[in-house]
Formats: C-alpha cells, sequence, structure tokens
C-alpha cells in the first residue's frame, strides 16, 4: 500500500520517507515570480492634478453664483459644501447659480 506525500512515496507508516516527510514536509515547487510594480514618478502628480480639478468642478456652483453676484450665495456655499456630493444637490445647485438675477431690482431687506 502506497500512501502518496507531497511528491514522496511512503509504503506504510513505518517507512523511511514517512519519518522524512515528518522531519522535513516536501514543498510544492512552484516558481514564484515577484512583480515588481513599475513606479511612475508622474502618478502622484497627476493624482493631485485630478484632485484639484475635481474639487474645482464640486464647488463651480460656487464660484458661477459668486462671479454673478448672486443674492443667495451664503446658502448656496453651504448647500453645495454639505450636500454637493449628492449629484442631484450638485446639479440643483448648478441650476440655483444659474438663476437669472436681476442686478437692478431693489432689496428689500
Amino acid at each position: 500500500m502506497a500512501l502518496w506525500y507531497g511528491d514522496n512515496v511512503s509504503y506504510g507508516l513505518h517507512g523511511a520517507r514517512f519519518a522524512e516527510n515528518l522531519i522535513q514536509p516536501s514543498v510544492a515547487r512552484v516558481s514564484v515570480h515577484r512583480r515588481t510594480a513599475a513606479v511612475n514618478p508622474w502618478s502622484s502628480q497627476m493624482t493631485a492634478f485630478l484632485l484639484f480639478f475635481v474639487f474645482l468642478l464640486y464647488i463651480s456652483p460656487v464660484y458661477i453664483a459668486r462671479w454673478r453676484k448672486h443674492p443667495d450665495y451664503a446658502p448656496l456655499l453651504f448647500t453645495d459644501l454639505l450636500l454637493g456630493w449628492t449629484v442631484i444637490v450638485w446639479f440643483y445647485c448648478l441650476l440655483w447659480s444659474l438663476n437669472l438675477v436681476d442686478p437692478y431690482a431693489k432689496s428689500e431687506r
């Protein structure tokens, strides 16, 4: 009766190869190649640029409202900063900032 232990064959429990397996078990011979990731020196700069671009896009309704001298600039700012991460609220803030504002209208405040 032959028992298989890795790639060694043992004949019975008292065979010489069984004792070798207890002391030093056979290891599967698999060639392991270490893959090192190629480090791109531009990756961190590109990541910083993309994050900056996304941030500018995120607060673009605030810039538009400020540029157009929107009377509801402060509420729009807080709404965009707190809830602008949801796409629906961001589009609402964008439409709110593009809302027609009459610069000659007299303020009732």
